[in-house]
């Protein structure tokens, strides 16, 4: 697993990549436990 500054040198020098995917906001609302909830049911992450 990377450590929080390798994905972030990661993030600011590819923009996306199989292993993180970047968007923009402005705020949080309620389909954010929806975005967390869908990240949790990916393949191979133990989660769902």
């Amino acid at each position: 697993m990377l450590t929080f500054d390798e994905l972030w040198r990661q993030l600011c020098s590819l923009n996306e990549s199989v292993q993180i995917e970047a968007k923009t906001g402005s705020r949080i609302g309620p389909s954010i436990l929806e975005t967390i909830s869908a990240f949790c049911s990916e393949p191979g992450q133990g989660g769902g």
